[in-house]
């Protein structure tokens, strides 16, 4: 893999290749020539439901997303921080103390490891390739820790095999 900041060179990418780019969330949904499996997923479930309206999974995997990987682990968040401006959302009571729960598991499962990959990763980063039929592939991991790449899911209830099988992985 290439470590490229010239997003031109995306446009020589012959298959088989590879590049890694720390480019801004925006930057990536607009490469639309590159396929990720999000678009796959929606794709199938287009018909199913409208794209206005974000489902409320989605918007609670959000908030767990930034509060692991943007904040420390003794960053105490409450319902008035986010309600008031530290994302574009709102949540009750109830909601921030299951998000709260989710990252104290993730931090206890992990014994604090997964606080070292974040102090150690890199967030915010791309990875563009072309298989061999010339295909363009596009992901957006979480984190990536040398030659770890980790992609957080979030789900409710305790069906793994079931969250597992589901297309609204959050």
């Amino acid at each position: 893999m290439q470590d490229l900041t010239d997003k031109h060179s995306l446009a020589q990418l012959k298959p088989n290749e590879c590049v890694v780019i720390k480019d801004p969330l925006s930057d990536y949904l607009a490469r639309v020539e590159y396929v990720s499996s999000s678009n796959l997923r929606s794709a199938h479930l287009s018909t199913e439901r409208s794209r206005k309206e974000i489902p409320r999974r989605s918007i609670l995997g959000a908030i767990f997303h930034r509060l692991v990987l943007e904040e420390s682990n003794g960053f105490n968040l409450d319902v008035a921080d986010i309600n008031n401006g530290w994302t574009h959302h709102t949540i009750n009571q109830f909601e921030l103390q299951n998000i709260k729960g989710a990252r104290e598991k993730l931090v206890q499962w992990s014994d604090k490891l997964f606080c070292r990959w974040v102090e150690l990763g890199d967030t915010e980063t791309s990875i563009y390739w072309r298989d061999d039929s010339g295909n363009s592939w596009r992901a957006r991991p979480d984190l990536i820790v040398g030659d770890l790449v980790i992609d957080l899911k979030t789900f409710s209830g305790k069906n793994q095999k079931g969250f597992l099988k589901s297309p609204n992985r959050n």
